[in-house]
């Protein structure tokens, strides 16, 4: 019962990272870029899977390397994935700094809200098993 529960807090540990994280890089883009209007980022539904799919690499370095190690690496993948992504593959002109500072604010916020929403789901099964967290 205790697997079936952190599978389902992975998924949506991952999708509300993914999802929260993206929504504040675009927030972020809005305000420090001309001409990048707010609406037309918060609908760009691509920009929410390759999120979710970089969010989705986390649960893998969280189960297989220590958790110090695990934030770290989580952090270079939120920021080089998508920076390589927007750069090599869907034509963005940014330079790689801005680059790197935008997806910072995502991999920061994405990951977050990740282990917070694992932080959660420990101390609610913790509860529900009578012990103490």
């Amino acid at each position: 019962m205790a697997a079936k529960r952190m599978i389902a807090t992975d998924i949506v540990a991952v999708i509300a990272g993914g999802v929260l994280g993206a929504i504040a890089t675009n927030l972020l883009v809005s305000v420090f870029t001309d001409g990048a209007a707010l609406q037309d980022l918060m609908l760009m539904w691509g920009r929410y899977v390759v999120a979710i799919l970089v969010t989705a690499i986390y649960p893998f370095l969280y189960k297989t390397l220590p958790t110090s190690i695990a934030a770290i690496l989580s952090l270079l993948v939120g920021v080089l994935v998508p920076s390589v992504l927007s750069r090599l593959f869907f034509g963005g002109d940014a330079s790689w700094g801005v680059l790197f500072a935008f997806n910072a604010v995502f991999a920061v916020v994405s990951l977050m809200v990740y282990r917070a929403i694992h932080a959660w789901a420990k101390g609610a099964l913790y509860k529900a098993n009578g012990f103490r967290a």
